[in-house]
Protein backbone atom coordinates (compact mmCIF):
# COMPACT_ATOMS: atom_id res chain seq x y z
CA UNK A 1 0.00 0.00 0.00
CA UNK A 2 0.95 3.49 -0.81
CA UNK A 3 2.70 5.57 1.75
CA UNK A 4 1.06 9.29 0.91
CA UNK A 5 2.86 12.73 2.86
CA UNK A 6 0.04 14.40 4.63
CA UNK A 7 1.05 18.18 5.56
CA UNK A 8 -1.28 18.35 8.76
CA UNK A 9 -0.88 21.82 9.23
CA UNK A 10 -2.79 22.86 5.68
CA UNK A 11 -5.16 19.46 7.15
CA UNK A 12 -6.11 21.40 10.20
CA UNK A 13 -6.38 24.93 8.18
CA UNK A 14 -9.28 22.67 5.55
CA UNK A 15 -11.17 21.29 8.30
CA UNK A 16 -12.02 24.41 9.77
CA UNK A 17 -12.12 26.23 6.62
CA UNK A 18 -14.75 23.67 5.21
CA UNK A 19 -16.73 23.43 8.47
CA UNK A 20 -16.76 27.57 9.38
CA UNK A 21 -14.41 27.05 12.41
CA UNK A 22 -16.72 24.03 13.38
CA UNK A 23 -20.08 25.63 13.04
CA UNK A 24 -20.67 22.01 10.93
CA UNK A 25 -19.86 18.73 12.41
CA UNK A 26 -18.87 16.92 8.98
CA UNK A 27 -16.63 17.86 6.61
CA UNK A 28 -16.14 15.65 2.87
CA UNK A 29 -13.02 16.98 1.34
CA UNK A 30 -12.25 15.35 -2.66
CA UNK A 31 -9.13 15.46 -4.02
CA UNK A 32 -8.81 15.26 -7.89
CA UNK A 33 -6.49 16.12 -10.39
CA UNK A 34 -4.63 18.05 -8.41
CA UNK A 35 -7.47 20.15 -6.21
CA UNK A 36 -8.93 19.89 -3.37
CA UNK A 37 -12.51 21.12 -2.91
CA UNK A 38 -15.23 20.85 -0.59
CA UNK A 39 -18.88 22.51 -0.71
CA UNK A 40 -20.33 22.34 2.69
CA UNK A 41 -23.98 23.95 4.06
CA UNK A 42 -26.59 23.16 7.13
CA UNK A 43 -29.54 21.65 6.57
CA UNK A 44 -31.50 25.31 7.22
CA UNK A 45 -28.45 26.64 4.52
CA UNK A 46 -27.76 29.91 7.03
CA UNK A 47 -24.21 28.76 6.43
CA UNK A 48 -22.16 27.15 3.14
CA UNK A 49 -18.18 27.33 2.40
CA UNK A 50 -17.21 26.36 -0.55
CA UNK A 51 -13.37 25.29 -1.14
CA UNK A 52 -11.91 24.70 -4.67
CA UNK A 53 -7.31 25.40 -4.64
CA UNK A 54 -4.50 23.24 -5.23
CA UNK A 55 -4.11 20.39 -3.21
CA UNK A 56 -1.35 21.30 -0.85
CA UNK A 57 -3.00 18.80 1.55
CA UNK A 58 -1.49 15.05 0.62
CA UNK A 59 1.12 13.30 -1.94
CA UNK A 60 -1.45 11.58 -4.51
CA UNK A 61 -0.39 10.26 -8.24
CA UNK A 62 -1.98 12.11 -11.08
CA UNK A 63 -4.79 9.01 -11.82
CA UNK A 64 -5.77 9.04 -7.72
CA UNK A 65 -8.87 10.16 -6.52
CA UNK A 66 -9.81 10.13 -2.98
CA UNK A 67 -12.52 11.31 -0.85
CA UNK A 68 -12.14 11.64 2.80
CA UNK A 69 -15.41 12.00 5.32
CA UNK A 70 -14.99 13.17 8.20
CA UNK A 71 -17.08 13.44 11.98
CA UNK A 72 -16.25 13.61 15.55
CA UNK A 73 -13.41 16.64 14.36
CA UNK A 74 -11.89 18.02 17.40
CA UNK A 75 -10.34 14.17 17.40
CA UNK A 76 -8.31 15.26 14.03
CA UNK A 77 -7.42 18.79 15.22
CA UNK A 78 -6.06 17.48 18.62
CA UNK A 79 -3.96 14.65 16.56
CA UNK A 80 -2.65 17.62 14.33
CA UNK A 81 -1.57 19.86 17.71
CA UNK A 82 0.40 17.10 18.98
CA UNK A 83 2.12 16.24 15.07
CA UNK A 84 2.80 20.21 15.28
CA UNK A 85 3.64 20.24 18.78
CA UNK A 86 5.37 17.20 20.16
CA UNK A 87 6.81 15.55 17.31
CA UNK A 88 7.43 18.93 15.36
CA UNK A 89 6.64 17.27 12.39
CA UNK A 90 4.16 18.91 9.03
CA UNK A 91 4.74 16.26 6.83
CA UNK A 92 3.95 13.01 8.03
CA UNK A 93 3.74 9.74 6.20
CA UNK A 94 0.24 8.58 6.31
CA UNK A 95 -1.42 5.08 4.73
CA UNK A 96 -5.29 5.18 3.65
CA UNK A 97 -7.47 1.96 4.73
CA UNK A 98 -10.40 2.26 2.31
CA UNK A 99 -11.75 -1.16 3.25
CA UNK A 100 -15.82 -1.24 3.84
CA UNK A 101 -15.46 -1.30 6.95
CA UNK A 102 -13.46 0.55 9.02
CA UNK A 103 -11.78 3.24 6.75
CA UNK A 104 -9.17 5.04 8.01
CA UNK A 105 -6.20 7.35 7.66
CA UNK A 106 -3.44 6.02 10.35
CA UNK A 107 -0.25 8.63 10.25
CA UNK A 108 3.32 7.69 11.28
CA UNK A 109 5.16 10.20 12.58
CA UNK A 110 9.12 9.18 12.33
CA UNK A 111 10.78 9.41 15.78
CA UNK A 112 14.11 8.32 17.29
CA UNK A 113 14.01 5.82 20.50
CA UNK A 114 16.53 4.09 21.98
CA UNK A 115 18.83 4.75 19.12
CA UNK A 116 16.63 3.32 16.52
CA UNK A 117 14.60 5.48 14.04
CA UNK A 118 10.83 3.89 14.18
CA UNK A 119 7.46 5.27 13.74
CA UNK A 120 4.65 5.45 15.55
CA UNK A 121 1.02 4.93 14.59
CA UNK A 122 -2.04 7.67 15.10
CA UNK A 123 -5.47 6.77 13.87
CA UNK A 124 -7.84 9.23 12.28
CA UNK A 125 -10.87 7.42 11.41
CA UNK A 126 -13.14 8.37 8.01
CA UNK A 127 -16.95 8.27 8.97
CA UNK A 128 -19.48 6.41 7.04
CA UNK A 129 -20.32 8.89 3.30
CA UNK A 130 -24.04 8.59 4.53
CA UNK A 131 -23.70 10.49 7.38
CA UNK A 132 -21.94 13.41 5.37
CA UNK A 133 -23.90 13.48 2.48
CA UNK A 134 -27.03 15.51 4.16
CA UNK A 135 -25.05 18.65 4.97
CA UNK A 136 -23.21 18.52 1.29
CA UNK A 137 -23.50 21.37 -1.04
CA UNK A 138 -25.58 19.61 -4.12
CA UNK A 139 -25.28 23.01 -6.27
CA UNK A 140 -23.70 26.36 -5.95
CA UNK A 141 -26.38 28.90 -7.24
CA UNK A 142 -24.52 31.74 -5.66
CA UNK A 143 -23.76 33.60 -8.88
CA UNK A 144 -27.20 34.73 -9.14
CA UNK A 145 -27.39 36.85 -5.69
CA UNK A 146 -27.40 40.37 -6.49
CA UNK A 147 -25.23 41.99 -4.35
CA UNK A 148 -25.62 45.80 -3.61
CA UNK A 149 -22.25 46.36 -2.05
CA UNK A 150 -18.47 44.85 -1.86
CA UNK A 151 -15.23 46.19 -0.38
CA UNK A 152 -11.75 44.22 0.48
CA UNK A 153 -11.51 43.25 4.23
CA UNK A 154 -8.92 44.77 6.13
CA UNK A 155 -7.60 44.40 10.25
CA UNK A 156 -9.96 47.87 10.56
CA UNK A 157 -12.72 45.93 9.83
CA UNK A 158 -11.82 42.83 12.01
CA UNK A 159 -10.98 45.71 14.82
CA UNK A 160 -14.51 46.92 14.38
CA UNK A 161 -16.34 43.10 14.23
CA UNK A 162 -14.87 42.42 17.63
CA UNK A 163 -16.26 44.87 19.04
CA UNK A 164 -20.01 43.49 18.26
CA UNK A 165 -18.50 40.72 19.77
CA UNK A 166 -19.33 42.43 23.66
CA UNK A 167 -23.05 43.02 23.50
CA UNK A 168 -24.24 40.44 19.91
CA UNK A 169 -23.70 38.18 22.10
CA UNK A 170 -26.30 39.12 24.96
CA UNK A 171 -29.66 37.84 22.32
CA UNK A 172 -28.01 35.98 19.61
CA UNK A 173 -28.20 38.17 16.76
CA UNK A 174 -26.30 40.92 14.91
CA UNK A 175 -27.59 42.76 12.13
CA UNK A 176 -26.28 44.63 9.17
CA UNK A 177 -27.93 47.90 7.78
CA UNK A 178 -28.30 50.41 5.49
CA UNK A 179 -28.91 53.78 6.54
CA UNK A 180 -29.46 56.70 4.10
CA UNK A 181 -27.05 54.86 2.17
CA UNK A 182 -24.34 54.02 4.69
CA UNK A 183 -23.30 50.34 5.77
CA UNK A 184 -23.40 49.69 9.12
CA UNK A 185 -23.40 46.70 11.71
CA UNK A 186 -25.70 47.11 14.46
CA UNK A 187 -26.00 44.61 18.09
CA UNK A 188 -28.69 46.65 19.40
CA UNK A 189 -31.78 44.07 19.96
CA UNK A 190 -34.27 45.12 17.04
CA UNK A 191 -37.28 43.68 19.60
CA UNK A 192 -36.05 46.03 22.59
CA UNK A 193 -37.04 49.53 22.67
CA UNK A 194 -34.94 49.91 25.31
CA UNK A 195 -31.42 48.90 23.89
CA UNK A 196 -28.90 51.30 23.96
CA UNK A 197 -27.22 51.78 20.18
CA UNK A 198 -24.54 49.94 19.48
CA UNK A 199 -23.90 51.06 15.75
CA UNK A 200 -20.66 51.01 13.42
CA UNK A 201 -19.69 52.20 10.40
CA UNK A 202 -18.24 49.78 8.19
CA UNK A 203 -17.52 51.77 5.23
CA UNK A 204 -17.19 55.45 4.35
CA UNK A 205 -18.44 54.61 0.82
CA UNK A 206 -21.89 55.28 -0.34
CA UNK A 207 -24.19 51.97 -0.69
CA UNK A 208 -26.68 52.85 -3.84
CA UNK A 209 -29.33 50.66 -1.67
CA UNK A 210 -32.51 51.41 -0.31
CA UNK A 211 -33.12 51.10 3.73
CA UNK A 212 -32.73 47.38 4.92
CA UNK A 213 -31.89 45.57 7.96
CA UNK A 214 -30.89 42.47 7.59
CA UNK A 215 -30.54 39.82 10.64
CA UNK A 216 -27.71 36.94 11.28
CA UNK A 217 -27.39 34.10 13.78
CA UNK A 218 -24.75 35.81 16.20
CA UNK A 219 -22.72 32.71 16.74
CA UNK A 220 -22.39 31.81 12.94
CA UNK A 221 -21.11 35.33 12.54
CA UNK A 222 -18.20 34.22 15.30
CA UNK A 223 -17.30 31.17 13.69
CA UNK A 224 -16.76 33.12 10.27
CA UNK A 225 -14.66 36.23 12.42
CA UNK A 226 -12.84 33.19 13.02
CA UNK A 227 -11.76 32.40 9.76
CA UNK A 228 -11.34 35.42 8.56
CA UNK A 229 -8.64 36.64 11.00
CA UNK A 230 -6.67 33.32 10.90
CA UNK A 231 -6.38 33.75 7.52
CA UNK A 232 -5.58 37.26 7.71
CA UNK A 233 -2.80 36.89 10.42
CA UNK A 234 -1.44 33.73 8.55
CA UNK A 235 2.27 34.28 6.56
CA UNK A 236 1.29 34.91 3.09
CA UNK A 237 -2.69 36.12 3.94
CA UNK A 238 -4.61 36.48 1.14
CA UNK A 239 -7.21 39.01 -0.29
CA UNK A 240 -10.15 38.52 1.47
CA UNK A 241 -13.90 40.28 0.15
CA UNK A 242 -16.73 41.06 1.80
CA UNK A 243 -20.03 41.45 -0.19
CA UNK A 244 -23.56 41.82 0.72
CA UNK A 245 -26.60 41.31 -1.46
CA UNK A 246 -30.20 41.29 -0.81
CA UNK A 247 -32.88 38.37 -2.29
CA UNK A 248 -36.05 40.00 -2.75
CA UNK A 249 -37.97 37.29 -3.08
CA UNK A 250 -37.95 35.40 0.42
CA UNK A 251 -36.65 38.45 2.30
CA UNK A 252 -33.50 37.11 2.96
CA UNK A 253 -29.69 38.96 3.41
CA UNK A 254 -26.44 37.47 2.53
CA UNK A 255 -23.01 38.41 3.71
CA UNK A 256 -20.15 36.50 1.39
CA UNK A 257 -16.82 36.38 2.01
CA UNK A 258 -14.33 35.29 -0.24
CA UNK A 259 -10.48 35.65 -1.45
CA UNK A 260 -10.03 37.46 -5.31
CA UNK A 261 -9.68 33.79 -6.90
CA UNK A 262 -12.27 32.57 -4.96
CA UNK A 263 -10.73 29.32 -4.05
CA UNK A 264 -12.32 29.94 -0.67
CA UNK A 265 -15.92 31.38 0.02
CA UNK A 266 -17.75 31.47 3.07
CA UNK A 267 -21.69 32.00 2.70
CA UNK A 268 -24.21 33.36 5.67
CA UNK A 269 -27.67 33.78 5.07
CA UNK A 270 -30.11 36.11 7.54
CA UNK A 271 -32.61 34.75 10.23
CA UNK A 272 -35.91 36.56 11.22
CA UNK A 273 -35.21 39.89 13.10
Amino acid sequence: MQTNQINVNVFKKVIKKSTLNLALEFTRIKFKDGRLTSGMTTTGRDIITILDMPNTLITLSEQDEVEFNLGGLEKPLHTFDGFLKNYRQEIVGAKIYDETINTRIVFKPIVELEGETVSHQHTVGLVNPSMVEPFVLQSNQQGDIPYFFNMNLTTEHIREFENTKYEGGRFGKIYIKVINNKLYIDTTDQNNMYENDHLLLLSTQDVMFEDKIMCFEYQNFCHLLEVVKDELSSENPKQLCIAFGYIAEGNIGIIHIYDTEKTEQYFLTSRDI
